[in-house]
């Protein structure tokens, strides 16, 4: 699927977003984020331990999610609300709540819902393909770029694959990690210079940086905002697009698929 797919239908740039050029940025952190996989032992120790820790807390937090995309002059284009909670199965885990501050209509609703299953369907023919996190970073070549007494930031190269319609090289991948908690505190992609796709349309500028922050100081830190931005030009047209993601309201739970877990002895149902 085109990244620059939407142009083609003469649509807003902005209306793109987040599955326009922005949505490159989404793809490669949090495709590396849920990617799961061991951590292979020749990665930094901090590095790997701090994503072995965000490994293991997949799907274990229900919250409310703040949705936000804006245009080059910074006017809102779209906005909206989801509930999202793990514990519930598939067809209630994610749902819509608002729209551009009012309630969503029949017509909303069920377009995000086949939007989520189209979704679920490109990662489960991804999971088919055993993907790991190996397959997308080379943690063997991460690097300390800088470091302070609280923090270490680790650049790690992106793996070249068949996949990716841009050189992974164009990119750069920055993971921070807490020395005390050894846990994520924030991930960032940015381009490193302008590319073009299809000699009709160029990336000028693109970066998305997710933040992880402290919900319970006996967890590990969730991921709470997430901020991507994008700019460039297709068929001679300036565009420039910002996504924006904020977690709320976070609550513990047990993922959907753990919960007729069983213990031997006394037969007994967890998560409830």
């Amino acid at each position: 699927m085109p990244v620059f797919r939407n142009f083609r239908n003469r649509r807003s740039a902005s209306d793109c977003a987040p599955t326009g050029p922005v949505c490159l940025g989404l793809i490669l952190v949090l495709g590396v984020l849920v990617l799961t996989g061991q951590v292979s032992a020749d990665a930094p120790p901090l590095l790997q331990e701090g994503i072995r820790k965000l490994q293991s807390e997949t799907d274990r937090w229900a919250f409310s999610q703040t949705q936000v995309t804006r245009d080059r002059s910074g006017q809102i284009k779209k906005q909206r609300i989801i509930r999202v909670d793990p514990s519930l199965k598939f067809e209630v885990r994610r749902v819509l709540i608002s729209v551009d501050g009012r309630d969503p209509t029949n017509k909303e609703r069920r377009k995000y819902q086949k939007e989520r299953e189209k979704d679920r369907l490109r990662r489960q023919r991804e999971g088919w393909q055993g993907k790991t996190i190996h397959d997308r970073i080379n943690l063997k070549e991460a690097r300390i770029l800088s470091e302070t007494d609280r923090s270490v930031v680790f650049q790690v190269p992106l793996v070249k694959n068949k996949e990716q319609r841009f050189p992974p090289e164009k990119f750069q991948l920055l993971f921070t990690i807490n020395r005390e908690q050894e846990e994520i505190e924030q991930v960032s992609v940015s381009l490193r210079e302008s590319i073009r796709s299809a000699l009709v349309a160029r990336l000028d500028r693109g970066e998305l940086v997710a933040r992880f922050s402290k919900v319970e100081p006996a967890h590990i830190a969730p991921l709470t905002h997430l901020r991507a931005e994008g700019s460039g030009t297709v068929l001679f047209y300036r565009f420039g697009v910002t996504h924006e993601e904020r977690r709320t309201d976070f609550r513990r739970v047990t993922p959907w698929d753990e919960r007729f877990s069983v213990e031997f002895g006394e037969l007994e149902f967890l998560g409830f």
